[in-house]
């Protein structure tokens, strides 16, 4: 069981340390990135299926995958700007409104009628707009990058695809659209790109496929709730890069307020925890 609990967290710990890739990768445009991960997850998700599931067939669909790509791509493409502009810490904030628009959807859509539920949503709900009237910035960035991702998860629970077979399906759309990257990419650098660049931009798909990988793996074994108190780990870790790596500002009263919103959810996940045990018995 242990083993589970370990892919559980290094799945979240290699999502935390995304920016670390993007510092130490070069100085390439941000849709450039998106064009590599595309074709890397691409390529080495179509050799794993392959080796691993070569037993499986799956039914391709465009109209059933379109939708999950497009939002995937606006995720993975508004990460990629937001790191390599220096808004690295503004990114990892995305990863800590993730879980209070998960619980928005549950809340609203009757799945959780608990006090507690609304006591934590009001609470997160509180720190977000506090942070956006102390510093008049209003969290665009976090919201343009969290927002697609949960309705990707939405789309996936609705559909009950298996993830990796689904994201090779998405991945397999994009490769149409990255042709419309094409126009806004200046491709002129390429000329300087020596082999180890390229082997770092192959490395973009292995860094997506792994967590995932991790991630689904831990899931079968360990319990939401549980799983939902390590992804706290991912938007921390990525903060404290931004902070330390690229030199970002944060100031105290921000340093405060993230640490009270990530602080109330660990919290929230913990009494989800407790009240789970409480009820086998």
């Amino acid at each position: 069981m242990l083993k589970y609990h370990l892919q559980g967290i290094s799945a979240n710990i290699i999502w935390g340390s995304l920016p670390l890739y993007f510092y130490f990768s070069g100085e390439y445009p941000p849709l450039f990135f998106l064009l590599a991960q595309i074709i890397s997850t691409f390529i080495l998700l179509g050799l794993y299926l392959k080796v691993m599931r070569a037993e499986e067939t799956q039914r391709f669909s465009l109209k059933l995958n379109l939708l999950p790509a497009l939002l995937l791509m606006l995720n993975w493409g508004g990460y990629a700007v937001a790191i390599k502009s220096g808004y690295v810490i503004e990114a990892s904030y995305a990863y800590l409104l993730l879980p209070i628009l998960l619980l928005s959807v549950s809340i609203f859509n009757g799945e959780s009628n608990q006090k507690k539920d609304w006591f934590f949503f009001s609470l997160s709900l509180f720190i977000v707009f506090l942070e956006f009237y102390i510093s008049g910035n209003f969290p665009f960035i976090g919201l343009l990058i969290s927002i697609p991702f949960v309705l990707y998860l939405l789309w996936h629970k609705k559909h009950n695809i298996d993830p990796l077979t689904g994201l090779f399906n998405e991945t397999k759309v994009m490769l149409p659209l990255c042709c419309l990257l094409w126009f806004f990419i200046d491709f002129s650098f390429l000329e300087s790109v020596k082999l180890n660049d390229w082997a770092m931009l192959l490395m973009l798909g292995l860094i997506t496929l792994l967590p995932l990988t991790l991630f689904v793996s831990a899931s079968k074994k360990v319990s939401f709730n549980v799983l939902s108190l390590y992804q706290i780990m991912s938007p921390i870790l990525g903060m404290i890069i931004g902070f330390h790596l690229y030199h970002q500002d944060l100031s105290t009263y921000k340093f405060i307020l993230y640490s009270s919103l990530a602080l109330t959810l660990i919290v929230y996940n913990m009494t989800n925890q407790i009240g789970t045990k409480n009820e086998s018995y």
